[in-house]
């Protein structure tokens, strides 16, 4: 039996991985939780079974008893994961803990030495790395027919809705409250990359800005919320028709209500009902990077809200072909001479591409595509109990992960200072400060 207990019962905490560790495992029992809100808590108590002892509205007293559990999965706000893990460690709790670790890079390498330290187990939510796609390119890269990986191309579109609701009116507006985008949202990103190129990264470039959502592109005549804004049926981001529409974000600030009464109820009472125009969010919209890695590689990355779908693509370009993938399907071809007058013909028709493998990702009728992240929450929690189980290292052990985010934060001080960083340099730069 594997004992757990839950600090933070959001949409990832409660909503995700709890609700997959029950659905998921027979012999995983979830005995405590912690979360200011009231209404969470409930939901925990109800979905669980426990009694009013075992729900706690502050951390502080919860460390303040024994240890309750073997693991502690923390998904709290990300200003908090450092102070509330150093905590959990020093209680003697092993963690499932969500990105980002910590902000900065000193409180990174102190979890961990601590965590090393102390034998502890630290799972880092880097889900990614179990999604189908990115283990299949994996297993094309590793298998060598294609050469050596030369350089790669890759974007997140982060999709015009998501940002509207997480990076301009939601938790992660702020870099002094939440962090650099390019840390929140593509910690993800930087460790994927890490993850296929199998080699540490040397130093970066960065270029980026908030081009788009800020009070100089506000409509005109517009309100300070969207419920008493006169131009609020010609703005594409009005919360109400935002959050009911096909293709919105949906409505994580109505607590699991889906309905348009709990919809309006909170945007009355909430920022997602503020203009997103005049919020004072300043974390950047798009942010093009350029990676280059100890072993040769070179990578750019593309960070940016512009695009109708919330989605990743990726080329990957090795010595003898290419593998292109954007979460539905992945191809790979090859380099190979073609015969004059057939290679010609080929070329006009755009068919001079000897296509070697072609990989639809999901069945019309295959569901687990719309779970979260393309099914990768699940097979994440999956493997993390069962290696916790067998006492195995984890594919996203803290140890592993906090490379993707360190050089997330030097993506960031390129991006501010103009200047391609080094990432040895700033790591000692940045570890005594």
């Amino acid at each position: 039996m594997i004992t757990v207990s839950l600090l933070g019962a959001g949409n990832r905490g409660l909503d995700t991985y709890a609700a997959i560790a029950q659905k998921e495992f027979d012999d995983v029992k979830f005995l405590c939780c912690i979360d200011e809100d009231q209404e969470r808590l409930m939901q925990f108590q109800k979905r669980f079974g426990v009694g009013e002892e075992a729900l706690y509205k502050s951390a502080e007293v919860f460390f303040q008893g024994p240890r309750q559990s073997d693991l502690l999965i923390i998904a709290t706000q990300d200003k908090s994961h450092y102070a509330l893990a150093k905590k959990a460690l020093r209680k003697g709790y092993d963690l499932i803990l969500e990105k980002p670790v910590a902000l900065n890079v000193e409180e990174l390498l102190e979890l961990e030495e601590l965590s090393n330290k102390l034998e502890r187990t630290v799972i880092v939510c880097h889900v990614l790395r179990y999604q189908k796609m990115w283990q299949m390119i994996k297993e094309i890269v590793d298998e060598g027919k294609l050469g050596k990986i030369v350089t790669i191309s890759h974007n997140e579109n982060i999709g015009h809705y998501h940002y509207a609701h997480s990076y301009a009116r939601g938790s992660w507006r702020k870099k002094s409250t939440s962090g650099p985008l390019v840390l929140t949202k593509s910690s993800h990103d930087i460790d994927l990359l890490y993850y296929l190129v199998g080699s540490r990264i040397k130093r970066v470039a960065s270029f980026g800005s908030l081009s788009y959502f800020h009070s100089g592109n506000a409509p005109k005549g517009h309100g300070e919320r969207c419920e008493s804004c006169a131009v609020r049926r010609s703005c594409r981001y009005e919360g109400e028709r935002m959050y009911t529409s096909f293709g919105g974000f949906f409505p994580l600030f109505t607590k699991n209500k889906y309905t348009r009464r709990a919809v309006k109820e909170g945007l009355r009472s909430t920022d997602y009902g503020r203009c997103l125009y005049t919020m004072d969010h300043d974390v950047v919209d798009n942010q093009s990077s350029i990676l280059e890695f100890e072993n040769g590689v070179s990578a750019t990355f593309n960070l940016n809200a512009f695009t109708r779908r919330m989605h990743r693509s990726i080329k990957v370009m090795c010595e003898y072909g290419e593998i292109s993938a954007d979460e539905r399907t992945i191809e790979v071809s090859t380099f190979e001479l073609q015969p004059l007058f057939s290679g010609f013909l080929k070329h006009l028709l755009h068919l001079d591409r000897k296509i070697i493998k072609r990989i639809r990702l999901y069945k019309p009728w295959d569901f687990s595509k719309y779970l979260g992240h393309v099914d990768a929450d699940r097979l994440f929690i999956k493997s993390a109990f069962q290696n916790y189980r067998l006492k195995k290292q984890s594919l996203t052990s803290i140890s592993e992960s906090i490379h993707a985010h360190i050089a997330a934060l030097a993506l960031e001080e390129a991006r501010v200072t103009g200047e391609t960083v080094l990432i040895e340099e700033f790591m000692d730069k940045n570890r005594t400060k």
